[in-house]
C-alpha cells in the first residue's frame, strides 16, 4: 500500500501487522510541527512490519533563498537524520540509481 497525504504518523499507527507500507510525507497535518515530529518518530519506532518511508533529500540542492525556506530544509533534514537513525536499511536514490547508505548487519539480515 501506498500513501502520501498529511497524517503519515496517524497512517503509519493504523497500518496491521504483516502488512508491507510506504509512506511519502511532505508536509505535516497541524500547527505543531515539533508535535508532529515526535508522534511520527514514536509510531516509526513501534512499526513491527516492513516499513519504507519516502522523503525529499534536502542537503543536495541549492540553499533556499528564504528564512522559511531554510528553516524548512534544516527541520526536514533532522527529521530523515532521526528516521533513519530507526531504519535497518537506508538508501538515497540519485538518477534512478539506488545507493545504500545504511545496511543491516549479517546477523540483522538473518532475523
Amino acid at each position: 500500500m501506498v500513501e502520501s497525504f498529511l497524517d503519515l504518523q496517524g497512517s503509519v499507527r493504523r497500518r496491521r501487522p504483516g502488512q508491507y507500507y510506504v509512506g511519502v510525507n511532505n508536509t505535516f497535518g497541524t500547527q505543531s510541527v515539533a508535535a508532529d515530529v515526535a508522534d511520527l518518530i514514536d509510531a516509526v519506532g513501534a512499526f513491527s512490519s516492513p516499513l519504507a518511508l519516502v522523503s525529499p533529500e534536502v542537503g543536495m540542492t541549492v540553499v533556499p533563498q528564504t528564512a522559511s525556506g531554510r528553516r524548512f530544509a534544516d527541520e526536514l533534514g533532522s527529521l530523515n537524520q532521526r528516521l533513519a537513525g530507526l531504519c535497518d536499511r537506508v538508501v538515497l536514490v540519485v538518477a534512478g540509481q539506488p545507493l545504500a547508505v545504511k545496511e543491516p548487519s549479517r546477523a540483522e539480515a538473518r532475523r
